[in-house]
């Protein structure tokens, strides 16, 4: 996983909260290492996630703008799907 050059985020230094902002890693079947606490829209598209709480049959997609900050706690987002440019918050 790439790291961000800059620990901030929209401002805030997310790295004084113990936070990491990270390329999204995307994938169809496996879930992400750690969960992805929240999603950083960078370029707009579509994102196909299943959430923590949801079910392996359970994804979900949405259309994102760019420069949307979404706290949603995130499993695994999908390659198949998902169009966006998105980073993750962990």
């Amino acid at each position: 996983m790439g790291q961000s050059s800059s620990p901030t985020l929209s401002g805030v230094d997310i790295s004084r909260q113990g936070l990491v902002l990270t390329d999204a890693v995307k994938s169809d079947t496996t879930d992400l290492a750690r969960n992805a606490r929240a999603l950083w829209i960078t370029a707009s598209g579509d994102v196909r996630f299943i959430p923590t709480g949801n079910g392996d049959a359970d994804p979900q997609t949405l259309s994102l703008p760019t420069g949307l900050f979404s706290c949603v706690e995130i499993r695994r987002i999908y390659a198949t799907g998902t169009t966006a440019t998105v980073k993750m918050v962990l």
